[in-house]
């Protein structure tokens, strides 16, 4: 996606305990235009909800400039999208199984709690200007076996309605996939051909506090 390096391979597993205090993506770093327009108009919800994350989710840390207006991949003539990118750390990173699996699971325990959040910006939300929200979960992966610390990342965008049905529970996650685009890394290389599993009828996993 424009403007986004999903990286991800680290010199050192501490290298994802970002400052939540460095996690709004600076105003001239952000696209010119609508982008760049819609993080000045909406300093405040961006300040907001990197005090929430702060205040409210334990274990989840706030990629450095994890916070912004971002345009994703292949929805180049749509609006920004409000996108938050968090580390899942704390023992809240997936658990065994494929990369299709700790997807799953880190789907299934997260999205819906940290979409709350990008929901709650009433403002953003009746922006007509903003296209929807995006959400970033990265772990960190099983090692490879040389030494290298490599992130595993799902990241999901979707429009302001869709996700908003999701997290108020008219949909059901299935559908929220459906409706969303979704891509699964594996460091920088993107996973295709893989799906999430989800299974509507098990109760969706952490609240995340506030």
């Amino acid at each position: 996606m424009a403007g986004l390096a999903l990286a991800i391979e680290l010199a050192a597993a501490s290298a994802h305990a970002q400052s939540v205090r460095d996690g709004i993506l600076p105003l001239e770093e952000h696209a010119a235009g609508e982008a760049r327009a819609l993080a000045e108009i909406h300093a405040s919800e961006l300040h907001a909800l990197q005090s929430d994350m702060d205040r409210c989710v334990a274990g989840v840390s706030v990629q450095r400039k994890g916070i912004a207006f971002r345009q994703p991949r292949g929805l180049a003539a749509d609006a920004p999208y409000l996108t938050l990118w968090v580390w899942l750390t704390d023992g809240r990173a997936p658990g065994a199984g494929d990369i299709a699996a700790r997807a799953t699971d880190a789907f299934r325990r997260h999205a819906q709690a940290l979409f709350r959040h990008l929901v709650e910006r009433s403002p953003v939300f009746a922006d007509p200007r903003v296209g929807g929200f995006g959400l970033i979960l990265t772990w960190v992966g099983p090692s490879p076996g040389d030494g290298r610390v490599v992130g595993e990342s799902l990241v999901m965008f979707a429009d302001k309605l869709t996700v908003a049905n999701f997290v108020f529970d008219t949909i059901a996650p299935s559908v929220f996939l459906e409706r969303a685009g979704v891509r699964i890394f594996d460091g920088q290389t993107e996973v295709t051909r893989v799906r999430l599993s989800i299974d509507d009828d098990v109760p969706a996993g952490d609240r995340l506090g506030c």
